[in-house]
């Protein structure tokens, strides 16, 4: 690698350090590096537009750009199900159309670029993991933009990308899972409350109190924990609902 690719990577890296702790969630970061790509890839010679897209498991899929033009190519590419995008994925490899008026694949594609004045477009895929894919797509309103030496930077710029949206989606696992256990935890306190107020009013079995509580999910459509909640409610000044035992 270069003099002028090791800087770039350096300064990338950086910078992108920043963003990430700017950037909040994965939805804030992927809109920030958009908008930074697009900044620090551009040149007088070369205006650069950047969209960002990614899906993850169990997430929407999501997509951000440095310019409304540039999303709605990300966002036909998701309803089309087709273009340089879904390419670059499935082959995992970078793909660059030099001149849409000339390119031949992907017509509809093609033709919105060529209509908000997209003359180059180079998607090049972000290496992630835990079945999460995505991808940046650079556009320019000049032919042959990127060239064959302009890619490399480009990729470069990806590359560290990848670490930080991988970090990230990292941060965003963690989130998850602890508020997954926050709310699990808290379900069991509910319902264990709530079955000690059943055994109080109906001198019964924690197994009795238990059953009456599933019984009453069951015949009110209430998710377990919701039963649980009317239940205790009094204790919080809530709505009163007395769960009986049935001899």
């Amino acid at each position: 690698m270069n003099q002028q690719l090791q800087t770039l990577r350096g300064d990338v890296a950086a910078r992108l350090q920043d963003v990430l702790v700017e950037g909040g969630d994965v939805e804030g970061f992927i809109h920030a590096l958009a908008r930074y790509a697009a900044s620090a890839l551009s040149r007088a010679d070369r205006a650069v537009d950047c969209g960002v897209h990614i899906s993850r498991r169990r997430k929407a899929p999501a997509s951000a750009a440095s310019s409304g033009e540039a999303l709605d190519m990300e966002d036909l590419q998701s309803r089309t199900g087709d273009g340089p995008r879904l390419a670059a994925l499935g082959d995992s490899t970078t793909v660059d159309i030099p001149d849409s008026e000339r390119e031949e694949r992907w017509p509809l594609y093609v033709q919105a670029a060529v209509d908000r004045g997209f003359r180059s477009v180079l998607v090049v895929p972000l290496a992630l993991e835990d079945q999460a894919r995505g991808a940046l797509t650079f556009h320019s309103p000049f032919p042959s933009a990127f060239g064959s030496d302009g890619v490399a930077s480009f990729e470069v710029f990806a590359g560290e990308a990848s670490k930080s949206l991988r970090l990230a989606l990292k941060i965003a696992r963690l989130q998850d899972a602890r508020e997954d256990l926050s709310a699990a935890l808290d379900s069991r306190t509910v319902i264990g409350l709530a079955a000690g107020v059943i055994m109080a009013q109906n001198r019964c079995s924690q197994e009795d109190a238990f059953r009456i509580l599933r019984e009453a999910s069951n015949a009110r459509h209430m998710k377990l924990r919701d039963v649980a909640a009317a239940v205790i409610a009094p204790m919080a000044g809530g709505t009163y609902f007395r769960a009986h035992f049935d001899e």
